[in-house]
């Protein structure tokens, strides 16, 4: 039951007062933090990227790890989170099968109105409402809770809007399927897997709009989840355009005035790992 604690990264304060937890607010984070509030009082949450800590805009002092230790044998309740921690692992890991995208359900569904990337607002508070319903409750019980209802309802919303955006906006080249969307406002918002439910034959998707800062445009690239046939180091390649990520899936921003050539070249390296 460790892994997700050390996948997540949780940052702990180590002194007695306070305990604090820095976390990304999405299921994995909230994972950690069912299990270590269980462990340990914490006394406020932090919520970051994970690039924000890589790029050291976090303050992480001395007093502050890491990975956290194995809590279960001095913990044995923590056994009660056995499903929990395994489904979050496997989400983790985009460890789906296409009904988890198409019609998703328990864990699944709940990781989706937690994810960021879907743009539902007020991720952080929602998260903080979530927690003591999942120190106690089923997952089905969570799933009731009317905040959840509502947001799984927007969910599908707008998943179906995405979907028909996403499909008059991408192109399929030799395995590529980019996605622009920088002639459509407001951009939209869904289910960033939808798009190998499209298009089956992809092995690696690339999405490009507009960057939050003028004149600039954010490149994101994921690995299909399906097909999974690219030999393609995310991080790296985008670390190279000043971005970054893990290895099946990452982003970065480029200037306006040279996007097209960059992204070309990114497109060409993807090609030949395809």
């Amino acid at each position: 039951m460790g892994s997700i604690l050390a996948l997540s990264l949780p940052l702990l304060r180590a002194s007695l007062v306070p305990m604090r937890l820095v976390t990304r607010p999405e299921l994995d984070g909230l994972t950690c933090a069912v299990l270590l509030s269980q462990c340990e009082t914490v006394d406020s949450f932090e919520f970051v990227h994970p690039q924000q800590v890589r790029d050291r805009e976090v303050d992480v002092g001395k007093d502050d790890i890491l990975v956290c230790e194995h809590y279960l044998p001095t913990h044995p309740e923590l056994d009660r989170y056995e499903e929990l921690v395994r489904e979050t692992d496997r989400l983790d890991s985009a460890q789906l099968e296409l009904n988890d995208v198409v019609a998703p359900a328990g864990y699944v569904l709940l990781e989706f109105t937690l994810d960021s990337k879907s743009g539902l607002e007020g991720v952080q508070e929602y998260f903080l409402d979530l927690l003591p319903a999942m120190k106690t409750r089923t997952i089905q019980e969570v799933l009731d809770l009317p905040s959840v209802r509502e947001r799984a309802r927007r969910l599908g919303e707008q998943d179906r809007r995405y979907r028909e955006l996403a499909i008059a906006h991408s192109t399929i080249d030799e395995g590529i399927v980019v996605t622009d969307f920088r002639s459509v406002d407001p951009l939209p918002v869904g289910n960033r897997f939808l798009i190998y439910t499209v298009f089956p034959e992809a092995t690696v998707s690339l999405r490009i709009q507009h960057g939050r800062v003028p004149d600039t445009i954010s490149v994101s690239v994921g690995r299909s989840i399906f097909n999974r046939n690219s030999r393609a180091n995310v991080e790296i390649l985008m670390s190279m355009y000043g971005g970054g990520g893990q290895a099946g899936a990452g982003a970065c921003v480029l200037p306006a005035a040279s996007a097209d050539t960059q992204i070309a070249e990114i497109i060409a390296a993807l090609k030949r790992n395809a």
